[in-house]
This record gives C-alpha cells, sequence and structure tokens, in this order.
C-alpha cells in the first residue's frame, strides 16, 4: 500500500518476532509479492544494506539487467521497499547538478535509482566515484564573485559516496552501460521461464497463494507485518551523522553515513576460494563485492550475531585511533551468499545468460561417453528447440570459442560434424565453474601458515556448514551444495541445466525422508624425472570397485604418442587403474589415484600427491613459474590432460561395462 510506511516506526513489527536468519523473512516477505528472482531479490537487498556499512569500501552497487517486462522493476521496487525513506535517494530522474545541490544525496544512505535511460551522462561519473575505491565526487564549479579575478571563483561541490541501483533492458536507446559503471558492479540478470510468465498472469488476474517456480513454494499472499518488522529491523542499524556551520553560524546536518562495521573471519576465504575466477583480472574488483555481500549478511543478522572489538584511525588525516565494535560473520552469513551461486556467475565469471544456455545445450547435446563432442549445430537445434533466443551461428560459434578460451569447454578443431570439418566441444568434467569449499578448510590454511584458530569464531572451521540451512530450498545448505557440485561437473543430466540450478526436483521430497533442520535445536616432453613410482596419489584406487571383466581396449587407436609431460604422467597412472569403475561425479583427480573413490578433492588430504601445487610435475618445462599455484588449478590440468587423452583415443570411459550411472576406465595399449 503506497505510503503506509514512513520513518515512523510501524506499530505492527510488535507482532512479528524475526527468525535468527533475516533471510528467511526476507524469503517470505519477497515471495508474498514477486513470482520467482528471490536471489535476485536477495542480493539486492544485500546491496541496499551495504549503505549502512561502516566506511565506504564497503558499498555494493547493483545493476539488474533484463528485457522489458522480465521483473528487474517489481524487483527493485519491492526490495527498496525496506528501506525506510530517510535513508534512500529514489530520483528516478535526475541531473548531477540535482546531486550536487541538493542535500538529499548526502543525507541519504542508498540510492535505488531507476533505468539507465534516465540517468543524465553526468551523473553515470558521480556513480561511477561512489564505487569504493574511488572516494566520492567533487568538481570545482565558477560561481560569480564581483571580488574574485575576471569576476568569477571556483567553488567545490561535491557527492557522498552511496551505493546505488540502476537498471538496464537491452533495448535501451544508449545502447549499452558505460563500461567503468559495469565493471564496478554487482551484475544480476533477469528472465522468466514459461512457468513463472504464467504464474505471474495468475497474479496480474488476481489469484494469491500460487505454486509455482523451482523452489515449490507458495507465491502471492499477505506478507505486510514481515514486511514491517523487516523495514524497523534495518532502520534500527547504527548511523552516523555529520554536521557543518552556515554563514550565520548555525548547525545543520550535513551528511549522514553508515556505521555498522562486520567481520570476516579467516576462515571464509578458504572457502569462497574456488568461486572466483583466478585467470582474470576483472577478479580482483569481484573479491571485494563477495566480501562485502557476506558483511551485509552480517550486518542484516546484527540481532543474532556477536561482535568483537576492533580499532580504527579517526579519519585519513589523523593518527588518533579509536574502538568500534564489529559483527562477526558466521557460516550462515557466508551461505547466505553462496546459496545464490547461480546469480552470481554473472559477476564472478561474466556468464551472460546466453554462454549459460550454451552450457546448458553442451551438456544436454554431448554426452559423457561420446567421442564425437558436440558442435554449433547441435547447440543451436537445442537452443531452437528449448525456445530459447540466440545470435546468428557465426556469433554462437564466437561465444562457444570464448568459453572454451575460458576452460568452461575442451574445444578440437575440424573433428566433428558429417564431414570431420566443424569444432567439437565438450564441457569440462571438472572445469571453471567450481562451488565453494565446505569441508576440511583448515587443510588448505596450513599452506599459507594461516592459523583458522580466532576467539570470535564458534564454528568448526573443518566442517562450518554442518547446522547451516538453506533459506531459498528449506534444507541443509550441505544438500545444495552436493547439488552444485553435480551441476558444475560435466556429467550433469539434461534436465539438470546450469539455468535450471535452482534447487533439487521438489518431487524429490516423496522419495527421501525430511532433512532434519538444525534450527530445531535437537616444453621437454621427457619423463625421465618423472618416476612411475612417483604417487599419483596413493592407494586409493584399490579400494575402487571393478568390472568383471576389463573391456578390451581394441577400439581405440591413437594416432600418435602424448608429446605433453602432462599428458604422459595422466596416462601412465590411468595405466595404473586400468579397468577401475567410476561415478559419474569422479574426475581426472579420482581417474589417477590422486583421491579416494569415496572423496571428494576437497575432502582428500592432497599434500603430497599431484594435486599438490608442491608436485614436480607442475615445476617441469611445460607449465610456467605461476601456472599451477593451488589444488584447484592442479585438478585443472589434470582434467585437461585426460581430455586430450580421451579426444586421441589414449583412454575412455565405458558406460555399457559398467553398473548404471558408473563408467569403465579403459586405456589403449602401448605403442
Amino acid at each position: 500500500m503506497a505510503g503506509a510506511f514512513s520513518d515512523v516506526t510501524d506499530d505492527t513489527d510488535d507482532d512479528i518476532e524475526l527468525p535468527d536468519n533475516v533471510a528467511e523473512a526476507f524469503v517470505e516477505y519477497f515471495r508474498g509479492n514477486v513470482v520467482g528472482h528471490e536471489q535476485e531479490g536477495w542480493l539486492m537487498t544485500l546491496g541496499l544494506v551495504s549503505g549502512y556499512g561502516y566506511g565506504d569500501d564497503f558499498h555494493i552497487n547493483v545493476i539488474g539487467k533484463g528485457e522489458p517486462g522480465s521483473g528487474k522493476s517489481l524487483t527493485k521496487n519491492t526490495t527498496e521497499a525496506l528501506i525506510i525513506d530517510r535513508d534512500k535517494y529514489t530520483k528516478t530522474d535526475a541531473s548531477s547538478n540535482a546531486i550536487l545541490d541538493s542535500p538529499e544525496w548526502d543525507l541519504s544512505l542508498v540510492a535505488p535509482l531507476d533505468e539507465y535511460d534516465k540517468i543524465d551522462s553526468a551523473i553515470v561519473e558521480v556513480l561511477k566515484s561512489s564505487n569504493p575505491e574511488d572516494g566520492g565526487y567533487a568538481k570545482d564549479r565558477n560561481v560569480e564573485n564581483p571580488d574574485a579575478v575576471g569576476g568569477y571563483e571556483p567553488v567545490e561541490v561535491s557527492a557522498e559516496q552511496n551505493p546505488w541501483v540502476v537498471l538496464y533492458a537491452p533495448s535501451s536507446k544508449k545502447g549499452g552501460i558505460n563500461d567503468e559503471l559495469e565493471d564496478r558492479a554487482l551484475i544480476l540478470y533477469f528472465s522468466n521461464d514459461r512457468t513463472t510468465r504464467r504464474a505471474i498472469g495468475r497474479k496480474e488476474f488476481g489469484h494469491e497463494e500460487i505454486d509455482s517456480s523451482k523452489y515449490d513454494d507458495e507465491y502471492i499472499y499477505d506478507a505486510h507485518e514481515v514486511k514491517a518488522a523487516l523495514r524497523t529491523h534495518l532502520s534500527d542499524l547504527p548511523t552516523e551523522t555529520t554536521y557543518e556551520e552556515d554563514e550565520d553560524g548555525e548547525e545543520y546536518v550535513a551528511a549522514r553515513s553508515g556505521a555498522a562495521a562486520a567481520y570476516i573471519p579467516r576462515w571464509v576465504w578458504y572457502c569462497v576460494e574456488p568461486v572466483f575466477s583466478i585467470d582474470e583480472d576483472h577478479t580482483n574488483r569481484v573479491y571485494g563485492i563477495i566480501s562485502n555481500l557476506i558483511k551485509a549478511s552480517a550486518i542484516a543478522n546484527h540481532h543474532t550475531r556477536r561482535t568483537r572489538e576492533t580499532e580504527v584511525y579517526v579519519d585519513e588525516d589523523s593518527t588518533e585511533t579509536e574502538t568500534i565494535e564489529q559483527y562477526v560473520a558466521t557460516p550462515q552469513d557466508v551461505w547466505n551468499v553462496m546459496m545464490c551461486l547461480e546469480s552470481l556467475l554473472s559477476t564472478t565469471h561474466q556468464l551472460t545468460p546466453l554462454k549459460r544456455h550454451i552450457l546448458d545445450a553442451v551438456d544436454a547435446t554431448e554426452p559423457r561417453t561420446s567421442e564425437d563432442g558436440t558442435t554449433v549445430s547441435k547447440v543451436q537445434e537445442w537452443l531452437d528447440g528449448n525456445d530459447i533466443p540466440h545470435p546468428s551461428r557465426s556469433t554462437l560459434k564466437d561465444r562457444m570459442d570464448e568459453l572454451a578460451e575460458d576452460y568452461y569447454l575442451q574445444r578440437w578443431k575440424s573433428t566433428a560434424g558429417p564431414k570431420g570439418q566443424a569444432d567439437a566441444y565438450q564441457k569440462h568434467d571438472d572445469g571453471a565453474l567450481q562451488p565453494p569449499r565446505i569441508e576440511n578448510l583448515s587443510k588448505h590454511a596450513e599452506r599459507d601458515g594461516v592459523d583458522l584458530n580466532e576467539d570470535c569464531v564458534e564454528c568448526d572451521v573443518d566442517d562450518p556448514f554442518a547446522d547451516v540451512w538453506d533459506p531459498l530450498r528449506d534444507q541443509p545448505a550441505k544438500e545444495t551444495h552436493a547439488y552444485f557440485e553435480e551441476q558444475f561437473s560435466g556429467g550433469t543430466k539434461d534436465e539438470d541445466t546450469l539455468t535450471s540450478a535452482m534447487g533439487p526436483d521438489p518431487n524429490e521430497e516423496e522419495r527421501k525422508p525430511e532433512p532434519v533442520d538444525p534450527r530445531d535445536g535437537d616444453g621437454d616432453s621427457s619423463l625421465d624425472d618423472f618416476s612411475g613410482d612417483e604417487d599419483g596419489g596413493s592407494d586409493d584406487a584399490e579400494g575402487t570397485p571393478h568390472a568383471d571383466t576389463n573391456p578390451s581396449a581394441a577400439a581405440l587407436s591413437p594416432d600418435s604418442p602424448p608429446e605433453r609431460q602432462s599428458d604422459q604422467w595422466v596416462l601412465e597412472h590411468l595405466r595404473e587403474n586400468e579397468g577401475a569403475v567410476f561415478a559419474g561425479n569422479h574426475t581426472a583427480a579420482h581417474y589417477v589415484g590422486a583421491v579416494d573413490s569415496e572423496q571428494t578433492v576437497d575432502a582428500a588430504d592432497t599434500e603430497g600427491t599431484v594435486l599438490d601445487p608442491d608436485h614436480e610435475l607442475w615445476s617441469c618445462s611445460q607449465f610456467t613459474e605461476d601456472r599451477v599455484i593451488t589444488v584447484d588449478d592442479a585438478r585443472k590440468e589434470l582434467q585437461e590432460a585426460f581430455d586430450r587423452l580421451r579426444h586421441n583415443e589414449w583412454v575412455a570411459l565405458d558406460d555399457d561395462a559398467a553398473p548404471p550411472a558408473m563408467a569403465q576406465l579403459v586405456v589403449a595399449d602401448e605403442q
């Protein structure tokens, strides 16, 4: 109801007690008003909450992209409604002069703006300067002064840093968002599937309590009370007011800023590290965005977070310090961000919706044991068959080649198609997309000499998510993580596509017991330097089940011996496990025996194995000095070597000779 809320605390919030995790209340509120887009709505809300954060380096700017009618404006308006009027700048059509001359901008904490088309080009400079590293906007303006030389004098006008939200549609007359503006923002893409569009139609015709979407939950109902409670809860966050004097010596409020500080414990880095694309320079800015999202969750949950004290300088020009309190981020805050991993890919890996659809198409058209891979034509047919818009064939191929360059796909030139002249593509079984680590974090910290024990940390850093709940999917966080692992592997099923990775099949609940909710309490190609006895890992493969008979390798016909050192090493250790049977979620690290069949790479002890960045393989002439510096780097190199061997018919995975959902490792005879 428009105008129902003001800066006065709502009386209705007394009847609502917010849960320990505010994200649960947000999901309830948001689903009462919007069909779908929970991930985008929650991340956008965290961006607004960052305006209450202590220090400008806390801010998160957000750009919502999508076709007209995709839901971006409704999402922005619904999240914005949780911020009381005095804390937000909401002019839908503003100029730089309006921001610089009016006190409204400096008195606001956040700026949920509107369509990019409505924003004056000069104000874009103000928005760019609102980024954490840019320090705000300032410029000199010539003001008439009869006493000054030439009759004018320069007067500085400025705008404080405020986190902002901007919306953009591809049909925009501006033809694209300013690159510098976009590079500094969290990018959220909006689109709807057929089910969601039908549910929206029902909503517009007055239906309520609509069962729809991928979360098997109810949408469109009265969420007024929880909205009021959330508004009051967020308005209770601490702020700081700056006073100045006018020409008459009268004091006035010159600016306001957030004063809620948050602290991220050391263990969190080792959890989230795999979700970043370390090979790309844009990642340097993405680190701060993800870190600030976690901090924003801790602030949003200030009513249940413990605090720690820290010393900060009073200002940039002073050596004097003061003590402030910081809310300590918990595993729940980390998961409140990681549960939105699919939406975060637009920022962490710059994956556009088209590229996500392409990965889905490759998954669907290139079976795990396919010899030929898939082609641009097959991908195009799949997109057409699923009613997914796409560009011309040549542009589609360009995007697939880009995905290959970024390690999402493996590309084989001129080896497929009816005439053998088309490029073939397959999805890396252990590719560039990785879920966060959720176990054995101290193992990774030890490599950096980092002690994860801190007085402010209450969780078990080697199993921090044991009692964490996923409010989006209403299930334990570990179940969602297992789904992410399956989703990001190369062996995903046709129906489990990246763009629909919003939680498991809702009908699955009928086939398994209810999960326990923890909230209830109860170069040189010689291998002379590498001995065959050097571990590929351990003797883990001995525990791997084998098929009754090892299939003949006669069907494999490699053209020539592998030349790369990594390929030679992998082939040598694959021979040791020839005939072993592996599950669909196993990777090259399992095939060479570096990881036991019952373990994941993250859970395994990788020290001394080929997954150890200090392993001698990674110091050979094939690799530059910084090519393999993490376990994930080693894992990717192993997988890439295996993919080359499989393409060149040195190895194969035979699912006909193995139990369902498994495959037997076949290795060609030595030449």
